[in-house]
């Protein structure tokens, strides 16, 4: 039984992945996101244009932003305690409502970008379903892993009892009905019916909640998995420069070409159903052709990388210290409140997905452009003529240095960033304790 849900499982996403790959004409990239955002109205189908239905949803999200952010101001005269329970819910709902507002700022910037990754991008190669079924499988898992968490934050908030500090933040008449956050409404949700009502606004809330960290957490890891794919692809063509036998020669659509030692069309008897007469080249003239179209679709890729790097600078500042402030929040929870260890558990893995998949996404880009250095010297380039290896100096020069993402040009962002950053959230908290 359990093979077989194994095997129905792996057919059902190649089914998925077939159908995706066959039905776009487009380069396919961020499956999910894409379709979480024309439900959400972040994009259209028919327009580019941010609609109505957007607006309402970022106008309801601040009915909860905007007084966690007061609460925060005024209960930061009273004591730790109270602090402490609602610093982390304070910073991680306008870290939320920030990434938001990027969505709006930054939706035409977006758009460009996936543009461009359907004009340039190759699709006609069987690393894309790989990178496909990678994205897929890793949305699914991810959106039942915030699912849970999620549901995590909100029964743990109704089923625990009022302590004496949480008493200080709450002025109903029913302090037991209680809520994770409070709302800017101007009546008292604890009285019956209205407690009922806002059970169903908590769920929409949520929702929208989960949607933007879907689209934070996801979507810079696997707009770097997709490059990174496109670069793997690179790299098999440039190993089989030198190699006899068939392979492409437009990596663009993916024709296939037999290499010939000289420049004479081949007997009658080597033709096959899906190669004609002209797309047969001698071996010197195709292995010129080929590395032409590698450093030229490896500079456009490049291009691409340096863009969305320019792109998203806000951004990568923002994790970073979005991190920091968190984990601070939440050790001071742990320490200073009688919050549940599972909850303080579930927080802190989403915390740090922030800040490691922005590091992931740049040791990504950075392992790409890596294994495009070792395919150089990974084929038979010295059967070919002398040219070869002048045409190869570039993509040579450009692929020895290491390529991570950058914050303001000089920060690396790396797997190392991510142990600092740990670091310098743990000496803060240090110094908070010290001082409170």
């Amino acid at each position: 039984m359990k093979f077989r849900l194994v095997d129905r499982t792996k057919a059902h996403i190649k089914s998925k992945i077939e159908a995706i790959f066959h039905a776009n004409q487009n380069y396919p990239c961020l499956i999910f996101t894409t379709y979480l955002a024309q439900v959400f109205r972040f994009q259209s189908i028919a327009s580019t244009k941010i609609r109505f239905l957007s607006l309402f949803n970022f106008a309801c999200f601040q009915c909860v932003t905007l007084p966690l952010f007061l609460q925060l101001i005024f209960v930061s005269t009273k004591n730790v305690i109270v602090l402490s329970m609602q610093l982390f819910e304070s910073i991680y709902c306008v870290s939320v409502c920030i990434e938001y507002g990027l969505q709006f700022i930054s939706h035409k910037r977006n758009v460009s970008l996936l543009q461009s990754f359907h004009r340039i991008f190759i699709k006609n190669h069987k690393y894309v379903k790989r990178i496909l079924t990678i994205e897929y499988v890793a949305s699914t898992i991810i959106t039942i892993i915030l699912v849970i968490l999620g549901s995590m934050w909100f029964l743990e908030s109704t089923i625990s009892t009022m302590t004496e500090e949480e008493l200080q933040l709450t002025n109903r008449q029913n302090p037991d009905r209680k809520f994770k956050t409070e709302f800017f409404l101007p009546f008292d949700y604890s009285l019956s019916p209205y407690y009922e009502l806002v059970w169903v606004v908590v769920v929409y809330y949520g929702v929208i909640l989960q949607t933007i960290l879907f689209e934070t957490i996801t979507t810079m890891p696997f707009i770097t998995l997709h490059i990174k794919g496109q670069l793997d692809i690179l790299a098999y063509y440039l190993r089989s420069i030198g190699n006899s036998h068939f392979v492409y020669t437009d990596i663009k659509e993916g024709t296939r070409v037999l290499l010939l030692p000289t420049v004479a069309a081949p007997s009658s008897s080597l033709y096959q159903s899906n190669i004609g007469i002209e797309n047969y080249r001698p071996k010197s003239q195709y292995t010129k052709r080929l590395i032409v179209k590698i450093i030229r679709h490896h500079q456009k890729l490049m291009r691409i990388v340096d863009r969305y790097e320019r792109h998203c600078q806000t951004v990568f500042g923002l994790r970073l210290l979005v991190t920091v402030l968190l984990m601070v929040a939440l050790l001071c929870q742990l320490v200073f409140t009688d919050v549940s260890r599972g909850y303080i558990c579930a927080s802190m893995f989403v915390v740090l997905q922030f800040n490691y998949f922005l590091c992931t996404g740049s040791e990504l880009i950075d392992s790409g452009v890596a294994n495009i250095h070792r395919s150089v010297f990974n084929n038979l380039w010295y059967t070919c003529d002398s040219d070869v290896w002048k045409l190869l100096r570039p993509i040579v020069l450009v692929s020895q240095k290491p390529r991570h993402f950058k914050f303001m040009r000089f920060y690396i962002i790396d797997y190392r960033s991510f142990v600092s950053s740990l670091r310098v959230a743990y000496s803060l908290f240090i110094v908070f304790t010290k001082f409170s």
